[in-house]
């Protein structure tokens, strides 16, 4: 029986051609664009997918990455986040999402949407702002609030809508729009400190000294608030000295409140000089290094301590810096206790450790203490006084010829009213301003001081052997007086063009924010309202300007 052969095996189909979106090629560099952003040429477009590839890539356009491009209106953004959710949806059944970003289209438009509702939720503080200043306003017109009441309200409503954009938006936001908001929060907070100023100018009320304080004999400080309380150049240094350190106050609390941080958090001990203890017990030989470890030892052995002494002595002295400069003098000192540098709270506060800031927070801080008045009724009034001062002086001077810390350098110089020595670490216009105020202040208290001075021929011939420095008539160093200013315009013309003064700080004084606090100091309203005036003005003509530019434009084009 024969069998039939079995037939030869069909030849295998031709290869059927492949879509191009199938393309190992093409997929290659679909990854690549994909990685850069980049659009596809429509010649690798898929044919499952016809036309309504090209409306996906349009509303694509919408959502890129983490961006929203900004659209004319609310309305036109919702369209086309509701258009682009549309187009996710019907390619679901095509694998669509697989197709673009690896990730679910429905997730992607979720997520659009989300960040638009982030957006409409952040704090719109221009409308709350300009609301809460119409009815203050109003309150005041209608007699129901006097106006240092509403200054100082205009003041924390400004500091409030700063810090609410400030911190309310923390990563919440893309980078610019953040960058953007944080200016806007420094604007504020700037006008907010030209309302304190305005306050303390103008609305703090003048403060009578209490007889019941003033005991019998005086005492130096005493009368130095005495004199302060009377003349008006005094009182205006003083008002703005307060202000500044209170500007300072407020931004040491807000720092603390959202860090959770304060200066000075030092353990205990920490100002001792360890380091140094244990290389001397090492018996080492460096004439560089000092042989002791009294506080006085790097000025009288004309040596430093070792490094990282040095170094943490100088982050102390820093903070140290930092609470003077807010008017924590207390908190200073105990900072030196706790850091084991009692000496050093001796030097900040002597005679028993009052407070010699004449005003009458200090004044009755103070108190009835005797211990001023006991040293007074022996050595004369204002003669310790003046002593502690020369030793600042002196201090500063050796500190700077040994190339030692800034910032110890500063603090002494800034009890002498040695500017010279202070204004290198003020590198902003406010730390200038209160530096320069604080010390003018103080020579014009030295100055009234000395009347009650009575000679001695053991202090004359101390002043003259005092480093051979030339004395003026009120026993200080010519070239500190020199440095004082004469009077409030001097003052803002140093801050403008000193040779003293950080090249920032000058700058600053062309800040608008800085102009019109400074013609509030020097009393120019008038002035202070043509540069309002002007400044508006300006930003007047310039819309001017561009209605002018749309009519014409509209006038060569009706048809648009």
């Amino acid at each position: 029986m024969e069998v039939d052969p079995s037939p030869s095996p069909s030849p295998p189909p031709p290869p059927m051609s492949t879509p191009g979106y199938f393309d190992p090629e093409s997929s290659r560099l679909r990854e690549e664009y994909r990685r850069y952003r980049k659009r596809l040429s429509s010649s690798n477009d898929s044919p499952m997918l016809g036309t309504s590839f090209s409306r996906f890539s349009e509303a694509r356009a919408l959502h890129d990455g983490s961006s929203i491009p900004r659209r004319p209106n609310a309305g036109l953004l919702l369209e086309e986040v509701k258009q682009e959710a549309a187009d996710y949806s019907d390619i679901d059944g095509l694998n669509g999402p697989k197709l673009l970003d690896g990730g679910s289209g429905r997730k992607a438009a979720r997520s659009t949407l989300n960040l638009v509702k982030l957006e409409d939720d952040m704090p719109r503080e221009g409308e709350t702002t300009f609301t809460a200043f119409a009815s203050l306003l109003d309150s005041a017109i209608q007699g129901l609030m006097p106006f240092p009441d509403v200054i100082l309200q205009f003041e924390r409503t400004c500091r409030n809508a700063s810090e609410s954009l400030r911190y309310a938006a923390i990563g919440k936001v893309r980078m610019v729009e953040d960058k953007l908001m944080q200016q806007k929060a420094q604007l504020l907070l700037d006008e907010a400190a030209s309302w304190s100023l305005l306050w303390y100018l103008y609305g703090k009320a003048n403060e009578e000294l209490p007889e019941g304080l003033f005991m019998s004999p005086t005492t130096s400080h005493q009368e130095a608030c005495r004199y302060v309380a009377t003349d008006l150049t005094a009182q205006l240094c003083l008002r703005i000295v307060l202000w500044l350190e209170g500007l300072a106050s407020e931004s040491l609390d807000l720092e603390k409140k959202v860090r959770g941080s304060h200066v000075g958090s030092y353990l205990p001990s920490s100002g001792v000089w360890h380091r140094t203890q244990r290389y001397l017990k090492r018996k080492n030989n460096d004439s560089n290094i000092v042989k002791h470890v009294d506080f006085d030892a790097p000025t009288r052995e004309v040596a430093q301590l070792l490094p990282d002494d040095k170094k943490q002595d100088e982050l102390l002295l820093e903070d140290i810096w930092t609470l003077l400069r807010a008017g924590r003098l207390e908190e200073a000192c105990e900072l030196c206790r706790s850091a084991g540098q009692s000496w050093r709270a001796a030097t900040l506060c002597p005679f028993g450790g009052i407070d010699l800031f004449p005003s009458l927070e200090a004044m009755l801080k103070n108190g009835n203490s005797r211990t001023l008045q006991a040293i007074e009724l022996e050595s004369g009034i204002g003669r310790q006084w003046r002593l502690w001062k020369w030793a600042s002086y002196c201090a500063s001077e050796k500190i700077a010829e040994h190339d030692g810390g800034q910032y110890e350098m500063a603090v002494y110089a800034l009890q002498c009213s040695n500017l010279k020595r202070t204004l290198p670490i003020c590198t902003d216009w406010e730390s200038a301003c209160w530096a320069m105020a604080k010390s003018w202040l103080d020579v014009k208290v030295d100055i009234e001081l000395s009347q009650y001075q009575t000679s001695r021929p053991e202090e004359k011939e101390f002043d003259d052997d005092m480093n051979g420095t030339q004395l003026g008539p009120e026993n200080w160093p010519y070239h500190v007086l020199d440095q004082q200013p004469r009077d409030i315009a001097a003052l803002l013309q140093k801050l403008h063009s000193s040779d003293l003064v950080h090249e920032t700080v000058s700058r600053a004084c062309r800040e608008q924010h800085r102009q019109i606090e400074m013609n509030l100091m020097s009393g120019n309203l008038a002035h202070l309202l043509d540069l309002l005036w002007s400044w508006l003005s300006s930003i007047e003509e310039g819309q001017n300007v561009l209605r002018y530019c749309f009519y014409d434009f509209s006038l060569d084009n009706p048809n648009i």
